[in-house]
């Protein structure tokens, strides 16, 4: 049975605005953060995968912008806040982990300047209380209070993820954006990470989402999987349903292009690149790439139906 609702969107639409036209980035999004779980967001690069993370704390780049629809908390649509008071909800209620701290963290500030800042920022502490926090949220991700004193260049890579790590936890929030949290990582600390991301969800009870390209990590870590496809949610659902059932043919797809050590042999491409989304293609956007595609695929976009309790696609194959 699946839990209770922490974060869901409505119809969430965002725009990229670029000199040879418009992105369209997000289209009718409908997605949903159970408390407490982990969910793994998949697909391509350019799929719409950041845009999503980055729309829900609105920290889109100066040509994004939310042009439709709605992202609930706790009863408030996120997307009519001021800026105001979104600064108050960002790092106390939601946090964000960049995909790549070396160039999301300032090379001028050292580790204690970066935590003492958003410390400072959101909350009435004193300096010295700042301090003590930022060394225990340094403790949390398995940093010594030594490398308080260091700057982001003085850091391995592993090292900076645990920072943006602490960063995006000190203040201890409900829900955390993983954005590619492991990209750049060997396998091993990769691993240490995504531990460090568990650990820190069962003791703070935290909502997670991981936005990842790799679905067989989404697989092994998610409660949880959505399927984006150009700026579509493809399909939704718990991640025994998505891995095992999977309804998309994209998800298909995707799932048979993970290596198998045993049978390498059978991995498989996915024909084709992804669309233009300045000018996507009519109907479902997956079509031409599509195995299964059918007439009514060229004209009709397919919308989401629940093909089993809480399992969601949205293809037109699952209508016949």
């Amino acid at each position: 049975m699946d839990g209770e609702v922490a974060l869901y969107t409505e119809d969430l639409g965002v725009r990229y605005y670029i000199q040879r036209g418009v992105v369209k980035a997000l289209d009718d999004v409908n997605f949903r953060l159970y408390k407490a779980s982990l969910t793994g967001v998949v697909g391509e690069s350019g799929c719409g995968k950041s845009t999503l993370g980055r729309a829900i704390i609105r920290v889109l780049p100066p040509n994004g912008e939310i042009t439709s629809g709605r992202i609930i908390y706790n009863g408030v649509n996120i997307v009519e806040l001021s800026e105001e008071e979104m600064r108050k909800l960002r790092g106390r209620e939601i946090g964000l982990v960049m995909q790549d701290p070396m160039t999301s963290l300032d090379p001028l500030m050292s580790v204690k300047d970066h935590l003492l800042e958003t410390i400072l920022e959101h909350i009435e502490v004193s300096r010295d209380e700042a301090l003590k926090m930022a060394e225990e949220a340094l403790s949390s991700v398995g940093l010594s209070r030594e490398l308080l004193k260091s700057y982001p260049h003085q850091l391995s890579g592993g090292q900076r993820q645990r920072v943006a790590i602490a960063l995006a936890t000190v203040l201890k929030p409900k829900i955390l954006i993983a954005d590619e949290p492991t990209t750049a990582l060997d396998v091993i600390v990769q691993k240490k990470v995504l531990d460090l991301i568990e650990d820190l969800m069962r003791e703070l009870s935290l909502t997670v989402m991981l936005i990842t390209h790799d679905i067989a990590l989404a697989a092994e870590r998610a409660d949880y999987i959505g399927v984006m496809y150009a700026g579509h949610l493809v399909e939704y659902g718990r991640v025994d349903q998505v891995i095992e059932d999977p309804q998309h043919p994209y998800t298909q797809l995707l799932l048979k292009s993970v290596p198998d050590i045993e049978n390498i042999s059978m991995v498989q491409s996915i024909p084709g690149l992804p669309p233009d989304l300045v000018n996507p293609p009519p109907g479902c956007r997956f079509h031409p790439r599509c195995p299964y595609k059918m007439d009514i695929c060229i004209r009709e976009e397919p919308k989401m139906i629940e093909v089993g309790e809480g399992h969601y696609v949205a293809c037109l194959l699952r209508r016949r």
